[in-house]
Parts: structure tokens; sequence; C-alpha cells
């Protein structure tokens, strides 16, 4: 196992300690972390390019906001987002309980 970042304390962490913290979601050996991230984005893969890209944007303009700004800006990008074709297609595939067929849009 990796050592991760630091505590507040200035100590590191063990990767058990990471995830025990809530810092990670998942622990792997160092020999299976490539075989885990290609499960990983074959899963991201999987999902809408138009709703990734609106997420990765959202993400970047509010890394510096404060708090009630990026609260404001992630409501406008909610109602963008279930705007969108895919947004309705997966409102309507999570309702009817079905895999969600993307056009990307």
């Amino acid at each position: 196992m990796h050592v991760l970042p630091y505590h507040v304390s200035g100590e590191p962490l063990s990767a058990q300690q990471a995830y025990e913290s809530g810092l990670v979601t998942k622990v792997v050996p160092a020999n299976e972390l490539d075989k885990e991230v290609e499960k990983i984005t074959q899963k991201i893969n999987l999902k809408s390019r138009n709703v990734i890209a609106l997420g990765k944007q959202f993400f970047y303009k509010q890394i510096n906001l404060d708090l009630f700004k990026a609260y404001e800006l992630g409501q406008e990008v909610m109602v963008d987002n279930i705007n969108t074709k895919d947004g309705q297609e997966g409102i309507s595939s999570f309702v009817e309980k079905r895999k969600a067929k993307w056009n990307h849009q």
C-alpha cells in the first residue's frame, strides 16, 4: 500500500487510514491499481459524454467560489443538465427501470 496525503496533524496517512476517514472510496494493492483504474474508466465511459462534460465544467468553475456561490452555480448546472436530451433520457430510464440510451446531447 502507498502512503497517502497528510492528516491535519502533518503525519502521513496509510491507505487504510485514508479509507476509514473517508478521504478515498477504495483501497487496492499497488499491483492491482491499473486494473482498478481500468474498471472505473470503463464505467465512466458508459455515461453520457455531455453530462460528464457539464460536470467537469462545473467543477472547474466552482473551485474558487465561496460555498454559497458554488451551490448557486450547482443549481443552475443541475437544471441545465435536466434540460438536455441525455438529462431527460437519464430520468426516463430511471423511472422506467431500464438502461439509458445516451445520444451524448
